[in-house]
């Protein structure tokens, strides 16, 4: 957890920012509110401390300018007026707790607790995932009820993990919320953390929680399912925890769904009276057409289908209450039918909730175990290999600033080369450690396993023929790629035809590489698998008419790290847009006064623009409307009702191709 101290009076700055550090969080300290305000606005911070009487900026002005930039973080104001009208003062600035010094570090301490978990009302304070199990309050981590050493920062990272169970972080986001601005490494040492990690509970018995999701990063799986008797109902089970999400999300966003049956019911009515209003039959088109749009994500399928119906007839020219009544009353009927074990997940959260992830190689969302099997594919971007496209934001921290002091990592990239050309592996292992890379060597396929039994290196890089036959060898990389799934697997061989690297990919290859490449590009072509995962964080821009398809997008974004800026009102993109300086843009087509193509010719228009990402989330369905997308300068078009890792991984994978050709860089020649 990342707090922000302000606080101008150094010795106890120092204090308590040494005391917070010892309870393993990540303090950033400012001296005066001009440079707190500053600090805010460049990171994420779970919780701010801040002192009233400050120089340049007052406390309570700070606390009042961070409202009103919709900071949502805790605020604990720190000063030592305690008058009645004082607190009140700084309560209604908006402050969320007020403490009165002189007063202990332990109470302190404890007032940021309590903050923090108000953040998390339904949690409790003991964080858990299957046999391991975290309190924050004495900091410590206990594993089939036995103590669990870990350092500091792995700590942090397990506890993020656990407060987030749903939220994937990217290597930058973990920087962002791990480490300071002053001694914040590169964004290898999150992977050498996370496979610390991982070897110290492997080894304590418990189960990975740590779920790599390919090309972006991080989160916490769902935990293991107790064993239970055939005839015992698994309540806890992921799907049925789908389930129990999907109904609270209906919770939170059924009313303008119910407002939109309204308009279609004052139409029946107003047909069955013999008039119907040329504005109101305007008003229940556009509300069957947001209803088409947006019932499959909540589990209500047939509701989308019924929209799409409703539209259709209520925009002809001559609607009819005998044609229109029946689907509304059924349309009432399914939004109140109860839903059961048996009913269908929820598009918006089917593969989210159930701990899935994009498999690099087939494009394919891959179910977490031993041996993944493919469950259903992603979109032909996926499939053509945009998730691995090479990422190069390194060089900043997780703010976006450029970083020229970050600390470089004190933990070289490990990779363990399969070879038995010993000559030629050394001469690579005496490159690799001029350009920061530890090359182990392994002349035979049995040492290899025996050493990846012990210790995960980074990467492997493997040639097919170490064996007599190279069958051997791919029989090695499908046995890797299936125990191993997060473990990038690198071909190097003298094999260089389509048959071969066919095969390499199909049974786990992450990259082929000749051998008649020079040793540099080798090593470099291995820094950039093992950098795919490193990624600035990405804001967005989404324009809607409809609050609702918003409202979902600012709740899948959250999950994801991604900034997401929402607008509801076209008339203002442009100033918005010039404002935010977002990576993409999500349009809707069908809008008031400007339809979503027409801003994207708008875009398109722009010399400072024109190479922006679009993508389109639309409830039409139309050749001729997908084909007007694309004319007007489209990348992508998705429909309406969607599932949340489709959307995001797909602006995961447009940011990323957009930026490699910004950067005018390549991959080295294989």
């Amino acid at each position: 957890m990342r707090i922000l101290l302000v606080e101008d009076d150094t010795l106890l700055a120092q204090v308590l920012s040494d005391h917070l550090t010892a309870q393993h969080y990540t303090v950033d300290t400012a001296i005066d509110g001009a440079t707190g305000l500053e600090f805010a606005q460049s990171a994420a911070y779970d919780l701010i401390v801040l002192d009233v009487n400050l120089p340049k900026l007052n406390g309570i002005r700070l606390c009042e300018l961070l409202r009103q930039n919709r900071c949502t973080m805790p605020i604990l104001l720190l000063t030592a007026k305690g008058d009645s009208s004082d607190k009140v003062i700084g309560l209604d600035s908006g402050a969320d707790d007020y403490v009165v010094k002189p007063c202990t570090v332990e109470e302190i301490s404890a007032r940021i607790r309590a903050l923090l978990r108000r953040l998390s009302p339904d949690k409790a304070p003991i964080l858990s995932w299957g046999n391991l199990s975290l309190n924050p309050v004495t900091c410590e981590v206990t594993s089939n009820e036995q103590p669990l050493s870990l350092s500091a920062k792995e700590y942090s990272l397990l506890e993020l993990l656990l407060r987030n169970p749903q939220r994937v972080f990217s290597s930058s986001n973990i920087l962002e919320h791990l480490w300071s601005f002053e001694d914040a490494p590169s964004e290898e040492t999150i992977r050498s953390h996370i496979k610390r990690l991982r070897r110290k509970l492997k080894a304590s018995g418990s189960d990975d929680p740590i779920d790599t999701v390919y090309g972006i990063g991080y989160r916490l799986k769902p935990p293991p399912a107790p064993f239970l008797s055939p005839s015992t109902p698994n309540l806890d089970s992921p799907e049925n925890q789908a389930r129990a999400a999907a109904v609270a999300l209906w919770e939170q966003f059924k009313q303008p769904i119910l407002e939109r049956i309204a308009y279609l019911d004052r139409a029946v009515a107003a047909l069955e009276a013999g008039h119907l209003p040329t504005d109101l039959q305007e008003d229940a088109t556009q509300a069957a057409h947001k209803l088409a749009g947006s019932l499959a994500m909540f589990g209500f399928s047939a509701g989308t289908q019924l929209g799409r119906d409703l539209e259709q007839l209520l925009s002809s020219s001559s609607p009819t209450a005998a044609a229109i009544k029946p689907l509304v009353e059924e349309l009432h009927q399914v939004l109140a039918s109860p839903a059961t074990s048996s009913t269908p997940l929820p598009a918006l959260l089917s593969t989210t909730l159930l701990g899935t992830s994009a498999d690099p190689q087939s494009g394919n969302i891959c179910s977490e175990g031993a041996n993944p099997q493919v469950k259903e594919s992603l979109s032909e971007q996926l499939a053509s290999g945009e998730l691995a496209s090479r990422e190069l934001a390194s060089g900043q921290l997780a703010s976006g600033q450029p970083c020229s002091t970050a600390i470089q990592s004190p933990l070289p990239l490990s990779l363990l080369m399969v070879d038995s050309d010993v000559d030629l592996a050394k001469q690579l292992q005496q490159l690799g450690e001029n350009l920061g890379v530890e090359v182990s060597i392994m002349p035979d396929l049995a040492q290899a396993r025996s050493s990846l039994s012990t210790c995960l290196p980074d990467a492997v890089l493997l040639e097919l023929g170490v064996e007599e036959k190279s069958e051997a060898g791919l029989k090695f990389l499908e046995e890797l790629s299936q125990q191993f799934p997060e473990l990038p697997l690198i071909v190097f061989t003298v094999q260089d035809n389509f048959e071969h690297r066919m095969e390499s990919v199909r049974r786990g290859c992450r990259c082929f590489l000749s051998k008649s490449m020079p040793l540099t590009q080798v090593i470099s072509a291995v820094q950039n698998v093992l950098n795919r995962e490193a990624m600035a964080p990405i804001k967005v821009l989404a324009v809607d008419d409809d609050l609702l398809t918003l409202n979902l997008l600012l709740h899948c974004s959250r999950n994801w790290g991604i900034s997401m800026t929402t607008l509801n009102c076209p008339e203002q993109f442009w100033q918005t847009l010039e404002q935010v300086q977002p990576d993409l843009v999500v349009l809707d087509v069908q809008m008031p006064a400007i339809s979503g193509i027409e801003l994207c010719q708008v875009v398109r228009s722009d010399r400072n623009w024109h190479h922006l990402p679009i993508l389109f989330l639309t409830a039409q369905q139309e050749p001729d409307a997908i084909l007007a997308i694309y004319r007007a300068g489209a990348d992508d078009c998705m429909s309406k009702p969607f599932r949340e890792i489709d959307v995001m991984t797909r602006i995961f994978n447009r940011v990323r191709r957009t930026r490699l050709l910004k950067s005018g860089s390549s991959e080295p020649s294989m």
